[in-house]
C-alpha cells in the first residue's frame, strides 16, 4: 500500500481535529485521498486505499485463507480460476483470461489447486485444506468498486504499539494509538489543540505488516 507522504506528524498538524483525547481522535482535512487507511488491533495487521473502480482487477474480488478454509471470489470471473467445482470435480478447463486481483499475499495457482473445493459457482466459492497449505494460516485480501486492502497476522506488539489506527474516508481523518503516540494533540475539540507543537510526532509513512510466523 502506498501511503505517500501521510504520517502522523502530518495528520496531526493538518487535520482540524473536533475532538482528540488522550489517544486518539477525529477530525476534518483534505478529500484526497478518497480512501487510506493503516489499522492494527493487536495481533491483526489491517491495510487499504483507493483503487480503480474497474481496470484489471475487476470491480470486486476476495481471497482469504482462516486455518483449513479458503475463499475466493472475482467479478467478473478472474484469470486462473474454474468455471465450476463441485466436491473437488473441476468442471471445465482454467480460464486463460479475466481479472487479475493485485496481491503479493497470495498466489492464484496455489489457492485454485491447493484445496478441496466443495463448491466452486462460477465466479466463488470455498474448499477446505491443511493450514498455510494454500497461503497464509490467517489472511485476506479484498478490492470492493474504488477500495482495496489487505489483512494478515502479525506479532501482538511491534515497536512498542499494540493497537493504532491512521487513515482517512474522504474528508474525515482519524488517529489512534495504545499507548498515545509522540507528538499528538492530547486532548482537543473544535480545532482548538491542547498541544500545538508535534515535532516529536512520526514523520515516516506506515511500514507494512510484518507477517508472524504461525
Amino acid at each position: 500500500m502506498d501511503f505517500g507522504d501521510m504520517s502522523r506528524k502530518k495528520v496531526f498538524e493538518d487535520t482540524k481535529w473536533l475532538m482528540y483525547v488522550l489517544c486518539g481522535g477525529e477530525g476534518i482535512g483534505a478529500v484526497q485521498p478518497l480512501v487510506l487507511m493503516d489499522q492494527k488491533e493487536l495481533c491483526i495487521h489491517a491495510q487499504a486505499g483507493t483503487a480503480d473502480c474497474v481496470g484489471d482487477q475487476g470491480l470486486c474480488a476476495q481471497i482469504s485463507t482462516e486455518l483449513c478454509f479458503t475463499m475466493h471470489c472475482a467479478l467478473p470471473p478472474a484469470k486462473g480460476t474454474y468455471p465450476c467445482i463441485i466436491c473437488n470435480k473441476k468442471i471445465g478447463e482454467k480460464r486463460s483470461e479475466g481479472t487479475t486481483l493485485n496481491t503479493e499475499i497470495f498466489e492464484i495457482e496455489k489457492i485454485m489447486d491447493t484445496p478441496f473445493w466443495c463448491i466452486y459457482c462460477f465466479c466463488g466459492g470455498q474448499g477446505l485444506n491443511a493450514p498455510k497449505a494454500a497461503g497464509p494460516c490467517l489472511a485476506a485480501q479484498s478490492k470492493e468498486f474504488c477500495c482495496q486492502g489487505a489483512t494478515i497476522c502479525e506479532e501482538p506488539v511491534v515497536d512498542g504499539v499494540c493497537c493504532s489506527s491512521l487513515g482517512t474516508t474522504l474528508c474525515c481523518w482519524s488517529e489512534c494509538s495504545m499507548p498515545p503516540a509522540a507528538g499528538n494533540p492530547k486532548c482537543a475539540i473544535c480545532t482548538w489543540k491542547l498541544n500545538k507543537d508535534h515535532g516529536e510526532a512520526d514523520s515516516s509513512p506506515p511500514g507494512k505488516p510484518v507477517p508472524k510466523e504461525m
